[in-house]
């Protein structure tokens, strides 16, 4: 009896042993088909919550896909990082995706100096600066900026609309529903006073020097804003426009009804994100960091980043950025001037969007605003250090 109890057994044990591989079996292909199903008439190649991996400066990284939309120039995709705030979420095209794999995870976490294992809370080396300041031995020659792709992408296709295409955004900001440089700051004033704790509760040092930092880069922003718009962040064809909104140097003041001047319009009450982005990519070359210590450039590129991230937020990106409809025809524009441009962007003037293949900003090859004198050639670039200084003085 004993021996056919034992014999049932273990041929009990020996079914469940070929049924449990085959539903391990079953569920890794089941897997495999729902991550790597075929692509059929130009679906999306990456599902919603699929788990994948981006290339970034430093290493690859873990990210989930929130969900995917089709656009003229390809697939994209919202991802979240795992282990990151919902406020670090972007939009990346379908070549920054890979698969996602472990060992290429941790592989790349070794060659970046980081220790094997998991590898989501850690903060991408390329997008913000040290988290605190006595890391920062060293101070470069300028900010270490980092620009957000969906603000690089933003600064790429306003270039194209204004200077291939021979279109401006219609000022100012406020008058068209986009909100203007000034409200995108008091935005970010509004959020520093909302996460700031309740009176009475105890607050770090580092906190409130953190807050005190962001709150002095606004100031700076604004301030810097003002100052170089017609010098650095204008391109040619929109110097008319400038001149027309904002009037010339020597144009007398305006008075209203009974003879009192009327208030100066400040750029940062008439522009919009469009132009503010651009300050962001020209700032490197603008702030005079030798005169300022390495914990405040360290505390100032960490206020800079926290404001980029903060606009690439999906509500705060759909309201701050026009759409190319919002465009309206430049009247002053002069296709000869746009000839300039041709190689950087790679486009006809006044045609279509511009052919694949477009460099990135900041990289040397995009035409950088501040040709108003020379049609694409940085005007007063020599100067932006003394500018620069001029500002630092004054403030």
């Amino acid at each position: 009896m004993s021996a056919r109890r034992e014999a049932r057994e273990a041929a009990k044990e020996a079914k469940d042993a070929v049924a449990a591989e085959k539903a391990t079996a079953k569920e890794y292909v089941d897997a495999a088909l729902r991550e790597y199903k075929p692509r059929k008439g130009g679906t999306a190649k990456w599902k919603k919550g699929s788990k994948v991996l981006v290339p970034h400066t430093d290493q690859y990284y873990s990210a989930v896909v929130l969900q995917g939309q089709k656009r003229p120039e390809g697939q994209w995709y919202l991802l979240h990082y795992e282990g990151w705030s919902n406020k670090y979420n972007e939009w990346v095209e379908e070549a920054g995706v890979v698969r996602f794999d472990k060992s290429l995870l941790e592989q790349s976490a070794a060659a970046a100096g980081n220790a094997p294992g998991d590898l989501s809370g850690r903060r991408r080396k390329g997008d913000v600066a040290p988290t605190e300041a006595n890391l920062a031995v060293e101070i470069p020659q300028q900010l270490r900026l980092h620009i957000p792709p969906l603000l690089k992408k933003m600064v790429l296709d306003d270039s194209q609309q204004i200077n291939l295409k021979g279109q401006l955004l219609p000022l100012p900001r406020s008058a068209h529903g986009r909100p203007t440089v000034s409200d995108i700051l008091r935005d970010y004033e509004a959020a520093l006073d909302k996460e700031r704790p309740a009176e009475g509760e105890e607050r770090e040092q580092k906190d409130v020097q953190a807050e005190e930092a962001a709150r002095d880069m606004v100031a700076g922003v604004r301030r810097y804003f003002n100052r170089c718009l017609r010098h650095f962040l204008l391109y040619s064809h929109e110097q008319q426009q400038a001149e027309e909104v904002l009037g010339g140097a020597a144009t007398p003041p305006k008075t209203e009804r009974g003879g009192a001047p009327a208030a100066a319009r400040s750029p940062c009450d008439v522009y919009g994100a469009e132009h503010l982005v651009r300050l962001f990519v020209k700032l490197p070359e603008l702030v005079p960091v030798a005169y300022m210590t390495p914990p405040d450039v360290v505390r100032l590129e960490q206020a800079l980043h926290d404001l980029m991230s903060r606009m690439t937020e999906i509500k705060k990106q759909a309201r701050y950025f026009s759409m190319p409809e919002e465009y309206q025809t430049n009247p002053h524009f002069n296709p000869l001037m746009a000839l300039s441009y041709l190689p950087l962007l790679g486009g006809a003037p006044g045609g279509g969007a511009p052919g694949g293949g477009t460099p990135a900003p900041g990289g040397g090859s995009t035409p950088a605003p501040g040709g108003a004198a020379t049609g694409g050639t940085p005007a007063l670039e020599t100067g932006a250090n003394s500018e620069a200084e001029d500002m630092e003085h004054d403030g």
